[in-house]
């Protein structure tokens, strides 16, 4: 019991050595950025935690890997506590942890010894940086071991690797051996404790030693008793037993109420230590991450005065924390804006919810920018354990994003105007497969271009059911090229809201597909003025083509008739004549019948030209066209006596062209060739020759 007492209070110790460690580790590495104002921070932070210690730690520090003092908490000794011997600095770097005694002992405090916890620090790569100790003043420790020696009247020491520490007496030196003689082990447990019997080389006595190890350290406590003082106590008590044997049972039950109480009050203890050493890691790693942090973390009191805000408020507030602890939030905003944030405060039901709230706020060079504030309930304890109100708050710049919004709305704004003012309108709105389909959206201009309220849109089926019947499949194939390609255009009737029905044009595409859906949008407008527009263009091109027909009837029919009532004058003569002259009327009426089968072909010719249908497909072949354009022309070319002398490259590809356009470009271009050669003289040495050449060169025809 003995030594399971004073092994806790040394793992106690230990344990709060390495809690101060940690922390040493982070001021290491602040020192190694160069950054002195934040190491000045860091170091004033551990002085701060090792003088709150309840286990005796007096100093922490950092050596470098060849015993030299780097940094300390000891501002009483400039030259550091922990200073180690060679033997102590091999130690740490072979087992990475040890418990030495410094090596200067006039560096210890008072007349107490020091011990000192030194543990290995490895950078990331591995290599050694040096080492950690942490210095504990051992007068504690040396009080507790006394009163247990005063007790059972035996030597309690603290050995590592056998060789003396500390003992209860105070007169054996640090790190000096322990003699030791023949031993022979009696009990050993699984929980490091060995009992021994061993024979005193000096006096010759015989002791048994108890050995503990203590966990987490290269530390062993050993208590030791005279084997025969130990047997004679035993016979005196057994004699003032048998002398107290009344009181027996009052005695023991008065000790273990003792006990019990000491046990209740040290495991209360224990648990509070912990509860402490949790409490303050956790608010060390609080104050790290709120160091950190990008935002500006606060606290406020009940009476809205800071507590607390971290570093982040110079940026943005342009203030330090220091300048904003005790004053009242609200500061830097107008009246109207601080009242918005009490009120905001006050009115925040304490339920773990939090408010946002967005607010400008002037910095002291004049500058406004916009903080978003976003608040919390936060219990303050008071020095009587009590709670009272207080509230956490993390605010950041949103300057830049408010800017961004505000730009964002005036951006739909102007969309939605745009969007009004079209000439049609524009709708989004959803259809499924087999399903109606049905709007989600569509600009107000719908009720002018329809006259129908909003409502019914929204109706499923309302789009089929004031179509034109006539449209029910142009309705359809669009909703088909929508759901294939993506994309469709179509023109159908629609009736308004009057009762007549107006052309419209729907042009639409799917911007997305998701489980059976397939979202829309798309733009309708009025085409019913474009739509009379093409039928009096149409009925114009008619008309147009029938004065074409008409022309081109009398240009053609002028020559073939002259000839016909010239014919008929000479047949008339020649009947004068008497039957000798039969034989030559005979010929003019074949003649003139000949000529009117002509005419008559010739009509035909030019109605087919009329009637050409402007759908026709483009690809003409150019051998049938030059031939339909020689037997249209053959009249001509015949009165005229022009002949024509044709090449066609063999293998010709279609021309991309309408059949009908190509004979009549051809046809044209006989027929003024025949009119050139009119005032040609008939004995033209050169003879009156129409050639016609086709090939394919460079891809054209």
């Amino acid at each position: 019991h003995d030594a399971q007492m004073l092994g806790d209070r040394l793992q106690r110790i230990t344990q709060e050595a390495e809690s101060l460690r940690t922390m040493a580790v982070a001021v290491t590495r602040v020192k190694g950025t160069g950054d002195h104002p934040a190491m000045d921070e860091a170091l004033q932070t551990l002085r701060l935690a090792v003088s709150l210690s309840r286990t005796g730690v007096t100093a922490v520090e950092a050596w470098d890997n060849r015993g030299s003092l780097v940094w300390s908490t000891a501002l009483d000794h400039p030259l550091g506590v922990c200073e180690p011997a060679q033997a102590d600095l091999d130690r740490l770097i072979l087992s990475g942890r040890s418990t030495y005694a410094p090596r200067a002992t006039s560096r210890a405090y008072g007349n107490t010894p020091a011990l000192c916890f030194g543990v290995l620090d490895r950078r990331s790569d591995g290599a050694i940086n040096g080492f950690t100790a942490a210095a504990f003043q051992t007068e504690t420790a040396l009080n507790l071991m006394r009163r247990l020696v005063a007790r059972q009247d035996g030597v309690i020491t603290i050995l590592r690797d056998r060789q003396m520490v500390l003992a209860g007496t105070g007169s054996q030196e640090i790190g000096s051996a322990s003699p030791k003689g023949p031993t022979v082990t009696m009990e050993k447990s699984g929980d490091g404790t060995t009992v021994e019997r061993m024979l005193d080389p000096t006096t010759g006595a015989r002791k048994i030693v108890l050995y503990r190890d203590i966990p987490g350290t290269d530390l062993t406590i050993a208590i030791a008793r005279d084997e025969e003082a130990s047997l004679l106590t035993v016979r005196e008590f057994q004699q003032k037993l048998r002398i107290a044997a009344a009181n027996i049972f009052g005695i023991m039950t008065f000790l273990l109420i003792i006990v019990f109480g000491a046990w209740r009050r040290d495991k209360a203890q224990r648990e509070s230590r912990a509860v402490e050493e949790t409490t303050y890691a956790r608010g060390a790693m609080l104050h790290e991450i709120a160091s950190r942090s990008p935002d500006i973390i606060g606290a406020l009191d009940e009476s809205f005065h800071f507590i607390y805000v971290n570093e982040s408020v110079k940026p943005v507030f342009g203030l330090e924390p220091s300048e904003l602890i005790g004053r009242p939030a609200g500061l830097a905003m107008n009246r109207e804006d601080r009242m918005e944030l009490l009120a905001a405060l006050r009115a925040l039901p304490n339920d773990g919810s939090s408010h946002r709230v967005t607010l400008p706020v002037r910095k002291p060079d004049g500058d406004e920018v916009m903080v978003e504030f976003a608040f919390s309930h936060l219990p303050l304890p008071d020095v009587h354990g009590r709670t009272r109100p207080g509230w956490l708050f993390i605010c950041r710049d949103v300057t830049t994003r408010a800017a961004a919004e505000q730009k964002l709305k005036e951006a739909i704004k102007e969309l939605q105007q745009v969007a009004e003012h079209i000439p049609g309108i524009l709708y989004r709105g959803v259809g499924t497969d087999g399903g109606p389909f049905r709007l989600h959206y569509v600009t107000q201009k719908n009720g002018s271009l329809f006259g129908y309220p909003e409502m019914l849109w929204q109706a499923p089926g309302f789009i089929s059911s004031i179509a034109h019947p006539d449209d029910a499949p142009v309705l359809e194939r669009f909703r088909d090229d929508l759901k294939q390609t993506g994309s469709a255009v179509a023109e159908y009737r629609l009736r308004h809201a009057n009762g007549t029905y107006v052309w419209y044009r729907n042009s639409s595409t799917v911007v997305s597909k998701e489980n059976g859906q397939y979202w829309l949008m798309g733009f309708v407008q009025d085409v019913t003025v474009e739509k009379d527009q093409d039928a009096r263009l149409e009925e114009a091109r008619r008309l147009l083509a029938l004065n074409e027909l008409a022309s081109g009837i009398g240009h053609e029919l002028g020559q073939p008739l002259q000839a016909i009532s010239l014919s008929a004058r000479n047949a008339l003569m020649h009947l004068d004549r008497g039957p000798a002259a039969i034989p030559r009327v005979r010929d003019k009426l074949e003649r003139i019948s000949a000529m009117v089968e002509r005419a008559g072909e010739t009509v035909q010719r030019l109605r087919d030209l009329s009637d050409a249908d402007s759908n026709e497909p483009a690809g003409s072949d150019v051998a049938e066209a030059v031939d339909h354009a020689i037997a249209a022309a053959h009249d001509r070319l015949d009165l005229v006596r022009v002949e024509t002398h044709v090449t066609i490259q063999p293998d010709l590809p279609d021309a991309a062209i309408q059949p009908t356009l190509l004979r009549k470009v051809l046809t044209a271009l006989l027929v003024n060739a025949c009119d050139t050669y009119r005032g040609v003289d008939r004995e033209d040495p050169d003879g009156r020759l129409v050639t016609i050449d086709a090939r394919q060169e460079d891809g054209q025809i």
